[in-house]
């Protein structure tokens, strides 16, 4: 399987803070985002 990463991930240990929480969705979107582009192209 050919895999490209469009960024580091993300670490949370146990219970995360709202910061972490908000991280992570912003990471989600980002994630979103560079998928459709990708798709797009394909």
């Amino acid at each position: 399987m050919k895999l490209e990463l469009f960024e580091p991930g993300i670490r949370v240990l146990y219970k995360p803070s709202e910061e972490e929480l908000e991280k992570c969705y912003e990471f989600g979107v980002a994630f979103g985002k560079a998928l459709k582009e990708y798709h797009a192209k394909i």
